[in-house]
């Protein structure tokens, strides 16, 4: 049985990327979209299974790979930090997908989802999982311990969003099944206001901006130059 993982990060698509995954006939979905299967502590999982492989319904006949969206798995350190090596002593060797997004927007929309749901600080600064989040670099180090370098996708959720077929494209190659045309047409899990709450932000500030630039500046460009991607589009 193979598997694929789509790690994250947190409000990069992923939950539309894995929906238009689930329809292709030789990928198997997990029974739930973001079981969380490897983080240590029960109350942080989305589902309590003893045994990993009962995650899915897989047919050897027809599916070729099963795949699990679980973004919670690149938010080291504050969801658990044993995560990846979780994952190498269970055995398995997946095939790791890595959403990605420009820092600001994603720190944006990570701070607009918490604030609609629960009482978060105004400052977005204080969000420090949302920050964290966002050091693509520091988070896939962590996998790196343990994984090679060809085992992990990075996908850049304005390709998912305006060229999803390109994504797509790269997604069957990397799993190695077949390029089939599927509905893309949806977009799930957007980050929405509540109506009368006044909670949504629309945009950072400047010096909100020019504070994020510099902490996560080594970061991306470590990031850039590992996995040549071109962050200077994000204003890094």
């Amino acid at each position: 049985m193979k598997y694929g993982i789509i790690l994250g990060a947190m409000r990069c698509g992923t939950t539309s990327l894995y929906n238009y995954l689930i329809q292709h006939p030789e990928v198997c979905p997990a029974i739930i979209k973001e079981p969380a299967f490897f983080l240590n502590k029960p109350k942080w999982q989305y589902i309590h299974v003893d045994n990993y492989n009962d995650l899915w319904e897989f047919d050897s006949t027809i599916h070729k790979i099963a795949i699990e969206a679980s973004t919670s798995y690149t938010r080291h350190p504050a969801f658990n930090k044993d995560v990846p090596k979780n994952i190498y002593n269970y055995g398995i060797k997946p095939k790791f997908v890595y959403c990605v997004r420009n820092p600001f927007d994603r720190i944006l929309s990570h701070y607009n989802y918490f604030k609609r749901i629960k009482e978060i600080d105004d400052d977005i600064l204080k969000l420090q999982g949302a920050i964290d989040i966002s050091n693509y670099y520091y988070q896939l180090q962590q996998y790196r311990r343990y994984f090679p370098k060809e085992d992990f996708l990075i996908v850049d959720f304005d390709d998912i969003c305006n060229n999803t077929e390109k994504v797509l494209s790269q997604i069957y190659g990397f799993f190695n099944i077949k390029h089939l045309s599927l509905d893309t047409t949806r977009i799930y899990n957007m980050t929405k206001d509540i109506p009368g709450t006044g909670n949504h932000k629309d945009r950072l500030t400047s010096i909100e901006r020019e504070q994020i630039k510099r902490i996560l500046g080594v970061d991306m460009k470590k990031f850039g130059d590992e996995y040549n991607l071109n962050v200077s589009k994000w204003g890094f």
